[in-house]
């Protein structure tokens, strides 16, 4: 029987902050005294380039993304705004209908889907010393485009929807911590759930383990794997800048099949 999936395996629930949360609290000390000092000697307010590229067995992905802190850092309670654009691609199979033609279906076509989006959330993040945790909410865009057409798809075209979102984390005693977040995208109905135990390093990297759980109206995956986050690449002469990836196994809940993912994020202070 082909496999039907009319909103496809691989949407825009992967690039979220699932794979960028991390990377975002590694480019400041973990503590907050040290993060109010050093913005208070700088300049206030924190500002972040993000970008990265990836995918998996169902597909491929790339962001870039823009993060705002105007009224403090991440060690502070205070307003955060983040803007991003993405685009990804992937693949499924269906049974095709032609509602202009009775007919029976003609089965297991391939179809090939490329998306672009932007995504504009606004959130308050309330801080302590050994956590924090953010709230959004914000405006999606998405665009599909399949090929061939899938009459019976409701990706097809122009989306506008609403997003909800949360991220944080808890520092443990010992440099341990848990990082998490998740978010929820109406319309597409894509949700994204993730957390990530790690240890953390006295130059502020992390190592642990990428957990996450994401899906949609008709798709459900769950995936396993570590990461890295936090690699301060200034003695390789990129100042503020910082580098993460991940990768490990992932799961279709629905067919039970298993693929490989991973990907790769920079991250630029200013």
């Amino acid at each position: 029987m082909a496999e039907d999936r009319r909103h496809g395996p691989f949407t825009g629930a992967v690039i979220l902050f699932g794979l960028t949360g991390a990377l975002t609290h590694q480019t400041v000390p973990a503590r907050a005294e040290e993060i109010t000092a050093a913005a208070k000697e700088d300049k206030i307010g924190e500002y972040y380039s993000l970008s990265g590229l990836g995918g998996s067995g169902t597909g491929l992905f790339a962001y870039q993304g823009i993060i705002a802190l105007p009224m403090g850092s991440y060690g502070e309670s205070g307003p955060v705004f983040r803007a991003w654009g993405k685009t990804f691609a992937f693949e499924y199979k269906t049974d095709l209908i032609d509602p202009e033609v009775v007919l029976p279906p003609v089965k297991g076509v391939d179809i090939s889907a490329q998306a672009y989006g932007i995504e504009l959330e606004a959130g308050y993040q309330f801080a302590r010393e050994d956590w924090r945790l953010a709230l959004f909410i914000g405006g999606s865009y998405r665009y599909y485009n399949l090929s061939p057409d899938d009459p019976r798809s409701k990706l097809a075209g122009h989306h506008y929807d609403i997003k909800v979102a949360v991220d944080g984390q808890f520092e443990l005693p010992g440099q341990w911590g848990v990082g998490f977040n998740g978010s929820y995208v109406t319309g597409v109905e894509e949700y994204w759930v993730q957390m990530r135990p790690h240890y953390r390093t006295q130059s502020y990297t992390e190592f642990g383990v990428d957990t996450a759980a994401f899906g949609g109206d008709d798709y459900n995956y769950a995936r396993a794997g570590l990461y890295m986050a936090g690699l301060d690449l200034t003695q390789w002469g990129a100042e503020a800048t910082y580098l993460s990836g991940e990768g490990g196994g992932q799961i279709d809940l629905d067919l039970n099949t298993l693929s490989a993912y991973g990907a790769i994020h920079v991250g630029v202070k200013f």
